[in-house]
């Protein structure tokens, strides 16, 4: 399957990496986006189905959600294509 994390997910994903360098040692930000990189594939190849997301500005667009230590991960399946379109901190989600 074909994972794609779009510009808006991605940039926040590198923002979150920065602060993880500055408060923490050298090549921490960079262990941190692997990890969330690894969970991102392994909910890609995972046969589970997934429900929209509770959101409803999420769920307006079709996004579904996976919570992960606080962040919410929104994303959309398709035959073959799985996109990450939003990364949020979960307490910025209103509903």
């Amino acid at each position: 399957m074909e994972v794609l994390i779009k510009k808006r997910a991605q940039n926040v994903i590198l923002k979150t990496a920065q602060f993880v360098e500055s408060k923490n040692t050298e090549g921490s930000g960079t262990r941190w986006v692997e990890k969330l990189e690894s969970l991102i594939y392994e909910l890609a190849e995972s046969k589970a189905q997934f429900q929209l997301c509770k959101s409803p500005e999420l769920a307006h667009w079709n996004f579904s959600c996976y919570s992960h230590k606080g962040w919410v991960i929104a994303f959309r399946t398709s035959h073959n294509k799985f996109e990450v379109c939003r990364f949020i901190w979960g307490s910025n989600l209103n509903y």
